[in-house]
């Protein structure tokens, strides 16, 4: 079985099961599991177990719904899950900890370091700013996406800043059941985040040709941040698809 984890319910969940569903169809059984919370009280969960060595996400959300009556891991053990995979929102406007950017960072980069394998911890997948990115965008295919970026203060309400941008009023775009509309709408999401990801930590146009790692990515998004104030808008998912079914199979299928 491989389980997925996601920060929140909605979209997360419904934009992932409509891409599974055109991209995974022929994966073994899967897991969906809400963590319900922030990365970075995650972050906390894991250091109050002890760290690295103690990250076990099955135990920490089994404790975490231990009580629910819904537990779709009541019973299971971390060895009854070939993979691990977790999506959380970068979320660098946590009111929390607002005026502490280097702290918020450093346990991202924590975190991004303790969840780095998939057959082990787990694989971490970071949204910038949040899941939201997935419908930032004009109409597809948007050749400005590359150019889209937005400052800490705008990270706050982006929810409605997507609303107001997005050609699309809502995830349906990516989920309704035209199979072709929707598969070539992912096609172009696919494409511009991978592009984007590309142009900015490799410094190269076009399609990547190997993986970009996700500390790859935060480490582009800190430096910039730095220097002008600002993140690149982008959607994890493309990333995870782009390193799960591998390079060649999804340039073929990009450019079919």
């Amino acid at each position: 079985m491989i389980l997925f984890v996601f920060e929140g319910t909605s979209p997360d969940t419904n934009v992932f099961r409509a891409m599974n569903n055109l991209f995974l169809p022929s994966v073994g059984e899967n897991v969906i599991e809400i963590y319900g919370n922030n990365i970075y009280r995650l972050c906390a969960e894991v250091n109050s177990l002890g760290g690295k060595e103690e990250a076990d996400i099955v135990s920490i959300l089994q404790n975490l719904h231990k009580n629910h009556e819904n537990n779709p891991l009541e019973g299971m053990r971390s060895s009854d899950f070939s993979e691990v995979y977790l999506f959380f929102d970068y979320d660098f406007h946590d009111n929390q900890t607002m005026g502490d950017l280097e702290k918020l960072n450093r346990q991202v980069e924590e975190m991004l370091t303790i969840f780095d394998n998939e057959t082990e911890n787990g694989k971490l997948y970071i949204h910038y700013p949040m899941v939201e990115a997935v419908r930032y965008t004009k109409q597809l295919p948007d050749q400005q996406f590359i150019h889209y970026f937005i400052t800490r203060d705008e990270s706050r309400r982006f929810k409605n800043l997507v609303h107001d941008f997005s050609s699309y009023p809502n995830i349906a775009f990516l989920t309704k059941t035209d199979k072709i509309e929707t598969t070539d709408n992912w096609k172009n999401l696919i494409l511009q985040n991978l592009e984007k990801a590309n142009y900015y930590c490799n410094n190269q146009t076009g399609l990547p040709t190997s993986f970009i790692s996700q500390p790859a990515i935060f480490t582009f998004q800190e430096e910039h941040y730095q220097q002008r104030q600002t993140i690149a808008v982008l959607s994890a998912f493309p990333f995870f698809l782009f390193e799960y079914l591998g390079v060649t199979y999804m340039t073929k299928l990009i450019e079919r």
